[in-house]
């Protein structure tokens, strides 16, 4: 697994694990919200197996809960001096959640960003925006809709912003075929996987769940899902905001996950 260690580590907050989106190289990750990050706690970034600079030598094939035992494998071989916690951005949701039901006594506390537990509990992306994200030559434009609902001035801003003016870390080699095999890995989260779901009222961990009310990607009855099987959720709804809504907010929701951390680390 192929990570990166960056930060202020002359702090007492645990170490900030990010957990990538689908379609995203850590090199990918903003470079103003990552330095922000960064000022507060050391931050580690990786590479989901078989993507960027993570290779992959197994011939099974991936799946969620295949990705959180990584992540697991990660920590251990880290070797930190205390639990991490946890950010994490759509897929990445989805593996940090199933890190949280499976291994949740390797990790401190957890911002999850469009989440969902998977199952056909769940419910999963709007047919439509199903067909963009499985589109290689979907339109730009469609690409931004399904992040952003641009029928609203802030996420159009945002959305303007972000296409134009993205700042990456430093994008690293995209794998397509990983990319694939992702694709595959959702779709049996949502029609098969079921021990994240049935795991959720025995997660122990403080959890952070940050959404936006329009996302046609991980629809928000996902989180309020999310926040009524787990004992410890907090959930948060957006407004005017789809799947990028923390693009839409980063203020605020930089706010809130600082208050979050402080609170989940003195409890």
């Amino acid at each position: 697994m192929a990570y990166f260690r960056f930060g202020n580590r002359n702090t007492t907050r645990p170490p900030l694990l990010v957990f990538a989106p689908f379609g995203f190289t850590m090199g990918d990750m903003p470079t103003p919200a990552m330095l922000a990050l960064a000022a507060r706690q050391e931050v580690i970034l990786f590479d989901h197996r078989g993507q960027g600079h993570s290779l992959d030598f197994s011939s099974e094939a991936l799946s969620i809960v295949g990705m959180a035992n990584d992540a697991l494998e990660l920590v251990k071989a880290l070797k930190l001096s205390t639990k991490p916690n946890v950010l994490s951005i759509s897929m990445g949701s989805c593996v940090a959640l199933a890190a949280a039901v499976l291994h949740g006594s390797s990790f401190a506390s957890f911002v999850m960003i469009a989440a969902s537990a998977g199952s056909p509990s769940s419910p999963a992306a709007t047919a439509w925006a199903q067909s963009v994200l499985l589109d290689p030559e979907a339109r730009p434009m469609d690409q931004l809709a399904i992040n952003y609902p641009l029928e609203y001035s802030r996420a159009a801003k945002a959305a303007c912003d972000g296409y134009f003016h993205s700042a990456p870390l430093g994008p690293g080699p995209y794998n397509f075929t990983t990319g694939s095999r992702h694709s595959y890995a959702l779709v049996e989260y949502f029609l098969m996987e079921t021990r994240v779901w049935d795991g959720l009222p025995s997660v122990t961990n403080s959890l952070l769940l940050l959404g936006g009310e329009e996302d046609l990607v991980m629809p928000i009855q996902s989180q309020r899902l999310i926040a009524a099987r787990a004992p410890r959720a907090w959930s948060i709804v957006l407004p005017e905001a789809g799947h990028s809504a923390i693009l839409q907010y980063p203020e605020v929701s930089f706010a809130i996950m600082e208050q979050f951390f402080t609170l989940a680390g003195s409890l």
